[in-house]
């Protein structure tokens, strides 16, 4: 395939080709990244170290999922970079918001085996054209087998 997009890239050029210029086509790397997105990284990274102990049949309480992702965040967050733009919203709201995310997907899902997983952060990409000159790309957060056999 000649191009390969991906989500992130199409919603970059749809927001501000700009943006999508300088980060895609040369290369420049964002200096800031929103607060929404950050948690929802950390948040992801908790969810896949998660299933990765649950496939090794360690399942870690809610209290240490809650404390490692603490940790991820107070790693990462560099209040220069990470940018808060609502009003009346601070870190702490943001932390206790990846805190709820978490205690939901745990409380819902546990003791987790309900289904099996088959990948993490896998890898797509497929076609757009017959001709095979773009393509769209993108990873799979967790692909399952359910307990009737579907994936």
């Amino acid at each position: 395939m000649t191009k390969l997009y991906s989500h992130s890239r199409l919603n970059s050029w749809e927001n501000c080709p700009k943006k999508f210029e300088l980060r895609y086509r040369l290369g420049i790397p964002e200096e800031t990244e929103g607060i929404e997105g950050f948690v929802g990284k950390r948040v992801h990274e908790i969810l896949e170290r998660l299933y990765e102990f649950v496939a090794r049949d360690q399942v870690p309480s809610l209290r240490r999922v809650l404390e490692r992702f603490d940790a991820l965040f107070d790693e990462h967050y560099d209040e220069t970079r990470i940018k808060i733009v609502k009003d009346g919203y601070d870190v702490d709201y943001y932390r206790a918001l990846g805190h709820r995310c978490l205690q939901n997907h745990y409380r819902s899902h546990y003791p987790f085996d309900q289904d099996e997983t088959l990948g993490l952060e896998t890898h797509i990409q497929f076609g757009l054209d017959p001709e095979g000159q773009y393509g769209i790309q993108g990873f799979v957060d967790r692909i399952v087998r359910a307990a009737d056999g579907a994936t």
